[in-house]
């Protein structure tokens, strides 16, 4: 199979990659999980959204991870998207082309 053969199926293979290097979904997951929900929750059931236990855990366990330094959890599912598709860097892909190519 030649180099662009290859290229071309590898390219294929992964039509999203392009989608996925922009962020832009990171940043759509974060702002809808992340805030939009809990402030439409809060906004229906004040009291009930006060007094329950759960929240203040919640609120400690988001406090700690932002401390760590990791804000975004569109990092997190990243990594764990990267890792269930078994995602490759670029370099990794010409690597192989350039191997297979000899």
């Amino acid at each position: 199979m030649s180099t662009q053969k290859l290229a071309k199926k590898l390219y294929l293979w992964y039509p999203m990659q392009d989608f996925f290097n922009t962020g832009l979904l990171g940043a759509i997951i974060t702002t809808t999980v992340g805030s939009i929900i809990w402030q439409l929750v809060a906004s229906v059931f004040p009291v009930a959204f006060m007094h329950n236990p759960l929240v203040y855990v919640l609120l400690r366990i988001c406090l700690f991870l932002e401390f760590t330094g990791v804000c975004s959890g569109a990092w997190v599912l990243a990594s764990c998207h990267k890792y269930m598709a078994r995602l490759r860097r670029d370099e990794f892909i010409l690597i192989v082309l350039a191997a297979t190519a000899r």
